[in-house]
């Protein structure tokens, strides 16, 4: 029988991490929306994909998804078949916050502006 090699959620995500976003500056929506679900179906892959990054990195990567904001769910190919549609309201914020919880607070203690 054929025999194919499967790469772990970890992997899979350290790659994403890393390679795409570290590396090479390319964010797209799949990728948040990946990072999100695998807070929530398999936190310890999460953890070890975000294990691989310094500090820097973490905040550096964030940083970068915090800025594309409203974007976020419009980078790349369409999203479809999606499990939380409700994810996509606050995907940056919310993706960046799981990659650097430490700056969640920064950006959390800014004043909310009420019109």
């Amino acid at each position: 029988g054929w025999q194919i090699p499967l790469e772990s959620v970890a992997e899979i995500l350290a790659r994403k991490l890393s390679k795409r976003m570290y590396g090479n500056g390319e964010f797209v929506s799949r990728d948040f929306y990946d990072i999100r679900t695998a807070a929530v179906e398999a936190p310890m892959a999460l953890h070890e994909a975000l294990a691989i990054l310094t500090v820097r990195q973490r905040h550096e990567i964030a940083s970068e998804i915090r800025a594309i904001g409203r974007r976020a769910a419009n980078l790349g190919r369409p999203l479809s078949e999606l499990h939380q549609p409700q994810w996509l309201a606050n995907l940056s914020g919310e993706t960046a916050d799981l990659i650097d919880p430490a700056s969640a607070s920064e950006t959390d203690s800014f004043p909310s502006l009420d019109f």
